[in-house]
C-alpha cells in the first residue's frame, strides 16, 4: 500500500457552490465564538456531507472518492492530541501524526471495542492545517497539533480506498469492525457463531452487517488488501448515514 498525506495531492468538491476551506482544515472554537468565518461558509452550510475527489500529484494521477461529515468537538471532551511538531537546528520543522488512521466517536474520543456503528462520528485525515494560504514550505508548523472543544473539522465518512490502521492481521474482503484492544483502531470481524446461543449468533450476525444493512450493526468497511500483522491497511469504508450531530 502506497502511502500518502493529503497535500500530497489536490481536492476537487463535487457540489456545486464553493467550500471556502478544503477538508483538511479546521475552524478553531475561538473562530466560531467570534463568527470569523462569513455566514453561508462551510460551518454554516454543514448539513450535508461533502463529497470530495481527492488526486495525488505524480505520474499515476490516483484518484479516491472521499466523503466528509462535519463534527463539532463536543462540549466537555478533553482534547486530542493529532500529532507533534519538532524543530531542527536551523528552525525545519518535522510533523509526526499520532492518530493517523484512526476513528473518533460521538463523544469525542477514539472509538471503543463493540462500537456500534451509529455511534461512529467518521474517521481522521493524517493532516489538518490552521492557515491554508501559507507556503508549502511553512506547512509543517502550521499543524493542528491538537482539537479541542467545540473546533470544527470534517471526518471522513465514506471513502473508496482510506488507510485505516488494524490492530491485528487483516485479509482482503474481511468485514472490519473496532477494535477490541486499541482505541480508535479495527480489526477483522469474527466468523457467525452457528452454534452457540440465540444471543451468541445475533451478536456474531451483527458484527458481520456493515452499517448500510443496519445501522446498529457493527461492520465499518470492507478491506481491500491483507496485511500479515497488525498496521495500515486500505480499507472500502462503507460508515450509513450520520444521525446524530
Amino acid at each position: 500500500m502506497a502511502r500518502h498525506r493529503p497535500q500530497d495531492g489536490t481536492w476537487t468538491d463535487k457540489a456545486p457552490y464553493p467550500f471556502y476551506r478544503p477538508p483538511n482544515a479546521v475552524v478553531k472554537a475561538s473562530e466560531v465564538a467570534y463568527r470569523e468565518i462569513i455566514a453561508g461558509s462551510d460551518l454554516y452550510a454543514a448539513g450535508e456531507n461533502r463529497e470530495v475527489i481527492w488526486e495525488l500529484k505524480d505520474s499515476t494521477n490516483t484518484k479516491i472518492h472521499y466523503e466528509f461529515t462535519p463534527y463539532v468537538h463536543p462540549t466537555g471532551a478533553a482534547a486530542i492530541t493529532l500529532g507533534t511538531v519538532a524543530y531542527d537546528a536551523v528552525g525545519n520543522a518535522t510533523y509526526t501524526p499520532t492518530k493517523e488512521g484512526l476513528f473518533l466517536s460521538e463523544a469525542g474520543v477514539l472509538i471503543a471495542a463493540t462500537e456500534e456503528v451509529e455511534d461512529i462520528a467518521g474517521a481522521l485525515l493524517t493532516d489538518y492545517y490552521y492557515h491554508v494560504t501559507d507556503e508549502l514550505e511553512t506547512y509543517e508548523a502550521h499543524r493542528v497539533l491538537t482539537i479541542s472543544a467545540g473546533d470544527f473539522l470534517w471526518l471522513v465518512r465514506r471513502c473508496s480506498k482510506y488507510e485505516a490502521k488494524a490492530s491485528t492481521a487483516i485479509t482482503a474482503n474481511d468485514i472490519v469492525i473496532s477494535s477490541t484492544t486499541v482505541a480508535g483502531e479495527v480489526e477483522a470481524a469474527g466468523a457467525i457463531n452457528t452454534a452457540g446461543t440465540i444471543a451468541q449468533y445475533n451478536t456474531s450476525l451483527f458484527k458481520n452487517l456493515l452499517g448500510d444493512a443496519n445501522p446498529r450493526a457493527f461492520g465499518m468497511g470492507l478491506a481491500s488488501e491483507t496485511i500479515g500483522a497488525a498496521g495500515f491497511f486500505d480499507l472500502e469504508l462503507l460508515l450509513p448515514p450520520r444521525l446524530l450531530r
